[in-house]
């Protein structure tokens, strides 16, 4: 067979490649020759896949980062409006979109998403609409999309691919936390002579055979000294879940602070109640031996408080003046519980009195109870910031009979009686707290009523 100037032959069992008679070599040779290019044709349609492979592969993990990255700045505004709502109790659409857009655009920034949240993103935070926690006050939805530039599919999207997350943050259980000292600079110390206030710089403040017992929940004091935390005897010892302070811990037996749950050099807190709403003042004056709510003066001597014995307390209590308040007898709360309001002046109890009442706690006991519902839900005494005074407690061997939250972030609270033990149940949040009592039990009052309680934990939940 002949064909460009070459001769094949198909001798039996082999085949020979000839060039003719006064036919150039070379082309015989170009024919052996061209097999190579199809390597390279193959070559060259496999790295293209290759290529369309590593392309997606790079796709698909700068999504997967961008996803990531975008719900954690979707979980930040969720938490964000959440906590706006919390603590500012911030009920307006601007404020809470203001909160969560920039929380979002910091996560976005610190996550390396550019410029952080970019004009061409989109946020959106509502009250929850979707999922368990639809509809419920104080849960917050945000929704983050984002278009991120993409290598491969941008091809077929026109350059951008948009992610979206979703977060929800609310409030769903109270807090872990059911002792506050708010004040940064506290001034009780040096106790042993009564009251101890006024005589140093602590912000917790044990003496002698005091004994605080906080066995579910964490104790947070804010004061900055070197004895903010201050155990003043060797039989001092606090069991609670969790003690953190922002300064340090100072006793005279070097082993009371050693041997507790304790973080010194924390962040203060802010004050977790600060979103309650002060309430106003009613019209009506108490009078008889039933209050409900109504407001009383108290004068203007605080050495003359006003005597409050064997009443009956519903709805909230309005103390005028600045003389205070002196309880004794008994004092009951009815079946809808009760708020004493101490506008300026500040109170004591009498180892004499009674707390009682027909109301009663999530725990079964029976006591002077905060109410259950309303602004003032779960606490039972309060405060304004701008009260600085004393609440003076001094139960004798009274058990379960004070049940809700002591409420006052700038107000020391002095609990006493070397002869007997306290049990509340309640958490207590205030400015500073001197304790000189034999035996100190708190029980959380949020603790044991969840849902009743505004001292709450905002988390994410979905």
């Amino acid at each position: 067979m002949r064909t460009l100037g070459c001769e094949l032959n198909f001798a039996p069992y082999s085949i020979s490649i000839h060039p003719l008679p006064n036919a150039p070599p070379e082309r015989c040779m170009k024919i052996r020759e061209r097999e190579g290019g199809q390597v390279l044709v193959l070559t060259a349609l496999c790295a293209v896949i290759l290529m369309g492979f590593l392309a997606l592969a790079i796709d698909v993990g700068l999504l997967f980062r961008a996803k990531r990255n975008v719900q954690i700045a979707a979980d930040a505004a969720a938490t964000s409006a959440a906590l706006d709502y919390y603590y500012n109790a911030s009920t307006s659409r601007s404020s809470i979109d203001t909160a969560a857009a920039s929380a979002a655009s910091a996560v976005g920034r610190t996550a390396a998403l550019t410029d952080g949240m970019a004009a061409t993103d989109t946020i959106t935070v509502d009250t929850a609409w979707d999922g368990a926690f639809a509809g419920r006050d104080g849960y917050f939805e945000a929704i983050i999309r984002k278009p991120v530039h993409a290598m491969f599919m941008g091809i077929f999207t026109g350059n951008f691919v948009t992610v979206a997350a979703r977060a929800v943050a609310g409030t769903p259980y109270a807090s872990n936390y059911c002792v506050y000292a708010l004040k940064s600079q506290g001034d009780v110390g040096n106790g042993g002579n009564g009251n101890g206030i006024g005589k140093g710089t602590s912000g917790f403040y044990l003496f002698g055979s005091s004994t605080v017992i906080t066995p579910h929940c964490g104790i947070v004091i804010n004061g900055r000294s070197s004895d903010a935390l201050n155990l003043q005897d060797t039989k001092d010892r606090i069991t609670a879940g969790s003690i953190a302070v922002t300064g340090g811990c100072d006793s005279n037996k070097s082993t009371n602070c050693t041997s507790l749950p304790l973080t010194t050099g924390v962040a203060p807190v802010e004050d977790p109640l600060q979103g309650v709403g002060q309430p106003t003042k009613p019209t009506t004056q108490c009078t008889g031996s039933v209050w409900s709510n109504c407001y009383i003066d108290s004068g203007s001597d605080p050495k003359k408080p006003l005597s409050v014995k064997d009443k009956t307390m519903s709805g909230t209590l309005f103390v005028t003046g600045t003389g205070g308040i002196s309880l004794g007898g008994t004092i009951t709360s009815g079946t809808t519980g009760a708020t004493i309001y101490l506008q300026s002046g500040g109170m004591t109890e009498t180892s004499g009195t009674t707390f009682a009442g027909s109301s009663t706690t999530g725990n079964g006991i029976a006591g002077f109870s905060a109410p259950g519902s309303g602004p003032l839900s779960g606490i039972a005494l309060m405060a304004p910031p701008s009260n600085s005074s004393i609440l003076e407690f001094a139960f004798g061997n009274c058990q379960g009979s004070f049940n809700g939250i002591v409420y006052a972030p700038n107000a020391a609270l002095y609990l006493h009686d070397s002869a007997g033990s306290l049990t509340v149940n309640a958490d207590l949040v205030v400015g500073e707290i001197d304790d000189q009592a034999a035996t100190l039990t708190v029980n959380s009052y949020s603790a044991a009523n969840p849902t009743t309680t505004p001292l709450k934990a905002v988390a994410l939940v979905e």
